[in-house]
């Protein structure tokens, strides 16, 4: 990856910390998750994998459009933190936040065909542990790996 739209990542070292700071515009989205996901995918957990790569899309795109309103001068972090049992993520977007509480349940059929809750309940059911900081404008999503033992 290189030129003016590489993904820029701070750190990456996928059994530790990774760090990446992007302006609020989609275009970021799709290379940073696939290349976290494609060194997640090496760990044995490919439904993991794949709910993470959901889980990271939804949320980064939450926090650009929602949390920062498409304001390219305001950015989106992601700090991620991965060993052989977990990995967790944390969004923050430099928005106002929201009340978690007040988003209504996609499932339910008075909002089927409404917009919006679809990826915050997407996160809630692909991750095992999921909350916010105080304002919401920070989500921190745990997904636990469930490897087949290696013999």
């Amino acid at each position: 990856m290189g030129g003016k739209d590489a993904v820029p990542l701070v750190k990456a070292s996928i059994k530790g910390r990774i760090e990446a700071e992007i302006p609020s515009q989609l275009k970021y989205i799709e290379p940073l998750v696939t290349r976290l996901v494609e060194e997640l995918r090496q760990w044995g957990d490919p439904a993991a994998a794949a709910d993470i790569e959901i889980a990271l899309t939804e949320a980064l795109t939450n926090a650009m459009c929602h949390g920062n309103r498409m304001d390219e001068r305001k950015k989106v972090t992601l700090i991620g933190h991965i060993n052989e049992h977990q990995a967790t993520f944390t969004i923050a977007d430099e928005g106002e936040g929201f009340d978690p509480t007040r988003v209504d349940d996609p499932t339910r059929d008075e909002n089927v065909l409404r917009q919006g809750g679809r990826g915050l309940w997407l996160i809630h059911h692909l991750m095992d542990e999921v909350r916010y900081n105080e304002a919401a404008n920070e989500i921190t999503m745990t997904r636990i790996f469930h490897r087949a033992e290696r013999s």
